[in-house]
This record gives structure tokens, C-alpha cells and sequence, in this order.
């Protein structure tokens, strides 16, 4: 999905011969760029979302004991009445 836009004829279809440096180099340094490209993207993007679960974890504890107050609190406000 990330290389999709790349069309296989433009870059990889033979213009010279296999032997010629010219040729293989640019079509080598290419498919490097693209597997280490997307390895570090989603290194990234893991990385991003590791750092994200502690914010995840502190809002559902918050979020936890709110749902454990509001019964004792409601139950107080009813034995008032």
C-alpha cells in the first residue's frame, strides 16, 4: 500500500543489460530505500502508539473510579431526601 504508487515497467523492466552498473545500482538503491523506508515508518508509528498507552491507562483508571463514586455518592444523596 505504501509503494502502490511506484508502476513495476517505469523502474524494473530491463533497459540495458543485467552486467551494466549503471543500470543496477539505481533499481538496488531504490528497493533498499523502500524496504528500509517502511521498517522505519512502522517502527514509528509503534513507537507513537507505546508511547500513547500510558496517557490510555491514567484516563481509564480516572474513568474507573469515577464509575465507583457516582453509585456511593447518588445512594448518599437519596438516604438525604
Amino acid at each position: 500500500m505504501m509503494i502502490g504508487e511506484f508502476d513495476y515497467e517505469d523502474h524494473f523492466v530491463a533497459k540495458g543489460t543485467w552486467f551494466d552498473l549503471y543500470y543496477i545500482l539505481p533499481n538496488l538503491i531504490f528497493v533498499v530505500f523502500v524496504l528500509l523506508a517502511s521498517i522505519l515508518l512502522h517502527n514509528l508509528m509503534i513507537a507513537m502508539t507505546i508511547n500513547e498507552t500510558d496517557k490510555i491507562y491514567k484516563k481509564a483508571d480516572i474513568i474507573t473510579a469515577e464509575r465507583q463514586i457516582y453509585p456511593i455518592i447518588m445512594g448518599e444523596q437519596v438516604g438525604k431526601m
